[in-house]
């Protein structure tokens, strides 16, 4: 994504210009396909987006599941919502022991943020113990549970499946009806809407779990989370489990490959994520140099595929990783890489932005400088408006190295706003970025109030002229007998912005026979949001009446 276009993603660092893939683990899902002409050519040239994964569980030891390992299952959105009672489960978690689909079942909860703290509601579903044992996982009482939403909130509930927990059917209850954590897909009676929710009893009725209840849920993890695969970006690293590669950002993928072996035709068909689309998701570059552990060129990671399920020539692929990279070639040595558990990446930076400044331009805008950067081929342009939540948002880009100034215009006069830029360099269709310049923060003002002459009107009044300022929405006249005007002090306002005069006819008493002086200042205002903001006060003058 460019985030000159304002599609902006949060970019690591940087440029990436080169990767070791580390031959050691990953998975895929793998379609049946028919015979196909030999074209290697065709390698990594064809991936075809699938129906994105909705509801994934992985569980440890689980073998009866898709994947090189059989440690996952995941259903897509059409499928999760077409689970409606026993037989529709039991197509995709068959269970000799129990009833996988769970119908009409309370469950009770408390949180401190809810209305009322303790609420109920009658769930149906799929009941975990059964979903665990149709994947072969064999439950043990230090089982745990981890979530997470689509949303990327996560939970966990400890000791799963041995700790007694009920659900009560009021909140002053001592007795309650044994539960046990299931994921809620369909709610028959008032109470929660966000679905598919993780869901579990409570162990008496104070008990807050619903804390812990997953909304909008998209992974479960039984037994341990176990990463498979870990990017390094400059020795940084990030770990991932098989569930957040399915359930990655840019979605499922199939794609088919071919080589020769001993004279024979293979065809792989494999599912998972185009290399360059799951390295996109972290922010990073991909049309640069790919290397294997051994140092050797394999090619543009564009061409590659990281698969979690596949079959060759229709047959399961066996290999004793989670994961394999697939890509181009026309041998299995070179077309596929078994056991890949890692994938590092050396990434170059664009300068840091040095020297910026910021000026005032008019009433309602700001003018930057900064100084080039190296390397640079593009600035992102970041602002923090003071009393607004959200940090610093990127506010516009300025393409190419030339320009080093931009102009922020339409901002409320008076308040304070604060600006950081970035340079970028663009790999393939994405930005990367180098990290943030120095803080610039100023206030627009209004201009300075100037009087231009103060004369005499009739026998006891004066008439007082200033200059006209831009932004300005109306005057404030001040008027006193000594020079700071805190003597004898009166204020007149001006409700016109285009008003640049104003008659006092009647400023000295009628029977008042000494000569007095009057000093005279003016400062504009403009409204914002309904409250005047001041400009400067006019240097004082004055005049004998």
């Amino acid at each position: 994504m460019m985030l000159c276009k304002k599609r902006a993603i949060s970019a690591i660092l940087a440029v990436l210009t080169a990767f070791c893939v580390l031959l050691t683990g990953i998975l895929a899902n793998p379609q049946p396909v028919r015979a196909a002409a030999f074209s290697p050519a065709t390698n990594g040239t064809n991936f075809i987006k699938q129906e994105d994964p909705a509801l994934i569980i992985t569980g440890t030891g689980a073998v009866k599941g898709d994947g090189f390992q059989g440690n996952y299952k995941y259903l897509t959105k059409s499928q999760r919502d077409g689970i409606r009672d026993e037989a529709s489960a039991d197509q995709y978690f068959p269970s000799n022991q129990r009833d996988t689909y769970l119908s009409n079942t309370v469950y009770s909860a408390r949180t401190k943020e809810e209305k009322g703290g303790w609420l109920k509601m009658t769930v149906s579903g799929l009941d975990l113990r059964a979903v665990a044992e149709s994947m072969g996982i064999e439950l043990t009482a230090s089982d745990a549970i981890y979530t997470k939403g689509s949303d990327g909130h996560t939970s966990s509930l400890m000791k799963a499946f041995s700790k007694e927990r009920y659900a009560f059917d009021a909140e002053d209850a001592q007795v309650g009806t044994r539960v046990f954590p299931a994921i809620a897909l369909q709610v028959n009676s008032a109470g929660d809407g966000e679905l598919p929710r993780f869901v579990f009893g409570q162990e008496n009725t104070n008990d807050f779990n619903m804390l812990a209840w997953e909304k909008w849920l998209k992974n479960v993890w039984i037994g341990e989370r176990e990463n498979v695969l870990t990017l390094s970006i400059n020795g940084q690293n990030r770990s991932y489990t098989l569930g957040d590669l399915i359930g990655a950002k840019s979605g499922s993928y199939t794609a088919q490959y071919q080589y020769m072996e001993n004279g024979v035709q293979k065809t792989v068909v494999a599912t998972g994520i185009p290399l360059n689309r799951f390295l996109a998701d972290a922010g990073v570059g991909v049309n640069t140099i790919v290397k294997n552990s051994d140092g050797t060129t394999v090619s543009d990671p564009s061409r590659y595929f990281l698969a979690y399920d596949a079959e060759v020539n229709s047959e399961p692929m066996k290999t004793s990783g989670q994961l394999v990279l697939l890509g181009p070639g026309t041998t299995k040595d070179q077309v596929v890489k078994e056991n890949i558990t890692g994938i590092s990446a050396t990434v170059v930076t664009p300068a840091n932005v040095a020297g910026l400044k910021a000026m005032q331009k008019s009433y309602n805008s700001i003018r930057i400088a900064w100084n080039r950067a190296s390397g640079a081929q593009g600035y992102n342009i970041y602002r923090y408006e003071k009393g607004k939540r959200g940090g610093y948002q990127l506010l516009d880009c300025v393409e190419g190295t030339a320009n080093t100034t931009y102009t922020d215009r339409g901002l409320k006069t008076g308040t304070r706003y604060y600006y950081k830029v970035k340079a970028y360099i663009t790999v393939g269709s994405i930005d990367i970025e180098g990290a943030f310049s120095n803080l610039a923060a100023i206030t627009p003002k209004l201009g300075k109030g100037k009087v231009r002459k103060v004369s005499r009107y009739g026998k006891r009044g004066i008439k007082i002229k200033w200059n006209r300022v831009s932004g300005a929405n109306g005057y404030q006249i001040r008027l006193g007998t000594n020079r700071k005007t805190t003597k004898g002090r009166k204020f007149y306002t001006i409700k016109k912005g285009t008003t640049v005069s104003k008659t006092i006819r009647y400023l000295k008493k009628k029977n008042q026979k000494k000569k007095r002086r009057y000093y005279v200042k003016v400062r504009p205002y403009r409204k914002v949001s309904g409250k005047k903001v001041y400009g400067a006060y006019s240097a004082v003058k004055s005049i004998k009446r």
